[in-house]
């Protein structure tokens, strides 16, 4: 299936690629396949738990010809995020800046008619730390904010490992803490409204007969 991006704002695909450093095997194959489609239809790519080598991101740009601006985690099981351009992007790269080793990185892009300055971000939240990160990114996007073009646009997309309302199945406990860490974000970030897509999980699985 190609996708389509004809909109005149951003277009972007956010996806915990789960460990899509070795992309030689049939399931890396297929998770590649699945990229370029979304980046040839013009769309940008979020990625999330991309555990590529330090510095792997120019071996990648160049196996899939897109402009690609990373940050990896350097030990743990968990971690590492990536936005990937098109070079046919109406979209250019001003400047790339990492908000969390491992965990979030920011492109500040400009259409190309010099308009509309937007703010990409991707991002992943470990569960096991979700407070201290959802503390650390909200930081640093408010330390990122003065040097922002006026009228910048926030596009922030990742693994976040909760949701805005509800919770997972068979995680009532975090409730709380998903509510408090949410609110905490939209508080430091001076949202007064949070637009989402749904109020449930985007993706479950069942791991060890729970569904996750």
């Amino acid at each position: 299936k190609e996708f389509q991006a004809t909109a005149p704002f951003p277009v972007i695909f956010s996806w915990n690629s789960g460990y899509w450093r070795d992309r030689t095997t049939d399931q890396g194959i297929k998770k590649r396949s699945f990229i370029l489609n979304a980046l040839r239809s013009g769309a940008s790519v979020f990625l999330q738990e991309t555990h590529w080598a330090l510095g792997e991101e120019k071996k990648v740009a160049s196996e899939i010809g897109a402009n690609v601006k990373s940050t990896e985690v350097t030990h743990g099981s968990r971690g590492g995020v990536a936005i990937l351009i098109p070079h046919s992007s109406k979209w250019k790269e001003i400047s790339t800046h990492i908000l969390i080793v491992g965990y979030a990185i920011a492109v500040l892009a400009m259409h190309q008619d010099g308009s509309r300055p937007v703010l990409f971000v991707s991002v992943y939240i470990d569960p096991n730390r979700l407070s201290e990160h959802v503390s650390a990114l909200s930081q640093a996007l408010l330390e990122l904010s003065p040097l922002l073009p006026n009228a910048a646009q926030l596009i922030l997309a990742g693994d976040f490992n909760f949701t805005p309302e509800g919770t997972l199945v068979g995680r009532q406990d975090r409730h709380e803490l998903q509510q408090a860490s949410l609110q905490e974000m939209c508080h430091a970030l001076k949202l007064s409204e949070l637009q989402t897509p749904a109020l449930e999980a985007t993706w479950t699985r069942v791991r060890q007969g729970k569904l996750i």
